[in-house]
């Protein structure tokens, strides 16, 4: 690692520790907020990370260029492709009986993985919420540890619409996080959806409840978004 790199690595590391800091003090998170999403530090972290998927290894210099142009602030015109999954409880063809999974490109990626850096550097997840704390092995490890306790009951829940019913607005206040941010990697307002190539001949758009996906209104993507990298923090702490 070059001495550049760490640098940077060790900036963003101070920056979220000032973000830290100024929620552990019931300060206002506007300032530090803006700071944190605006540096180059924090966008080069986050492009690193959303890069880290690609097969193909990127240069210093691609991944330099890559967070220079990342703007949380600015729409992004990457496809993102809409791949509908029948649920399992569903035989008919509904709009209720798809889940919407979007699949999304390193640039949209990169963009999710810096609201969830910093949503990250404030909170810290419930201790029972498994995903953000060791994932399924843990929430096994829970299941068996309360099963060895004598309990032998397991309620299950689900929030109809749960992730479609969360108010932009309110989101943006709660959290402390700028309107135009939530509205560009949040929400589904402005993203550029298309139906997945895989589905194009096996999904009949009548079936999905509209029949232009990029011209849409899309209410159905109005809420915080499943697929998205931060999403599950979002709604974690929004719902708590």
């Amino acid at each position: 690692m070059s001495g550049k790199i760490a640098k940077l690595i060790h900036q963003e590391k101070r920056l979220k520790l000032k973000v830290k800091k100024a929620f552990a003090g019931g300060q206002d998170l506007h300032s530090p907020t803006r700071t944190y999403l605006k540096s180059y530090a924090a966008r080069y972290v986050a492009a690193v990370d959303a890069l880290q998927g690609l097969r193909k290894p990127q240069s210093v210099e691609a991944v330099q260029t890559f967070a220079r142009e990342m703007d949380a602030w600015a729409p992004c015109d990457e496809p993102v492709r809409l791949n509908p999954v029948l649920k399992s409880s569903y035989t008919d063809c509904q709009e209720s009986s798809y889940r919407y999974l979007l699949s999304f490109g390193v640039k949209n990626r990169a963009r999710q993985i810096l609201v969830r850096n910093l949503l990250l550097a404030r909170w810290e997840t419930q201790p029972a919420q498994s995903q953000f704390r060791g994932g399924r092995e843990q929430a096994i490890k829970q299941v068996k540890s309360a099963y060895l306790k004598g309990h032998r009951y397991v309620f299950e829940m689900d929030v109809h619409h749960c992730f479609k019913s969360f108010d932009r607005k309110g989101i943006a206040e709660y959290l402390s996080l700028p309107e135009r941010v939530v509205t560009g990697i949040l929400s589904g307002d402005e993203l550029n959806i298309s139906l997945s190539p895989n589905w194009v001949d096996e999904v009949d758009n009548a079936c999905l409840g509209y029949t232009d996906l990029p011209d849409s209104d899309l209410p159905l993507f109005s809420g915080p978004l499943v697929s998205r990298a931060c999403s599950p923090l979002v709604c974690h702490h929004s719902a708590a």
